[in-house]
């Protein structure tokens, strides 16, 4: 099945109860345009795509049982890498931090989690969000999807680009 793409969470999770797809076939067309995209973009410095499948899986199972479900159950998002989210790496865009794992979620993070998010991994940024670019020396550059000779611009560009 092929997933439309949408910009509104609002109608991919009004799609998702619809029936039209599950969130696992929105976590895995997700997961293709990333592995499509990114290596030219480079908005994902980790991918977490076993964890993102599981997650899809667990909001699926919910949907399916008539459980309670978060307002964007099933969503998938990503976070900027000074964001903690437990289980993933948690870098800040620097070299010293990068074997760093976060050990729980950061307040926004829990907050997606309740909501029933799907977390596919972490986006480059200016390291440690000090500059204009989003020119990594550890991670690269990301790009502008649009225009590539252009940068997505701030410390959040892959946040951007993504």
């Amino acid at each position: 099945m092929t997933v439309p793409v949408w910009d509104d969470a609002g109608a991919l999770g009004a799609a998702m109860a619809a029936g039209a797809f599950s969130a696992r076939e929105l976590t895995e067309s997700s997961l293709a345009r990333i592995a499509t995209h990114n290596p030219a973009v480079n908005a994902f410095t980790h991918v977490h795509a076993e964890q993102a499948r599981a997650q899809a899986d667990e909001s699926d199972r919910r949907r399916a049982q008539g459980g309670t479900r978060g307002p964007l159950d099933g969503i998938p998002v990503a976070v900027k890498d000074n964001i903690a989210v437990a289980g993933m790496p948690f870098t800040a865009g620097m070299a010293a931090r990068r074997d760093t794992i976060a050990g729980e979620d950061a307040v926004c993070a829990a907050k997606l989690r309740q909501a029933g998010c799907v977390f596919l991994g972490t986006l480059n940024m200016e390291e440690a969000a000090l500059g204009p670019t989003t020119d990594n020396p550890h991670y690269g550059a990301t790009h502008n999807p649009h225009r590539h000779d252009y940068s997505p611009a701030g410390s959040s560009g892959g946040s951007g680009a993504a």
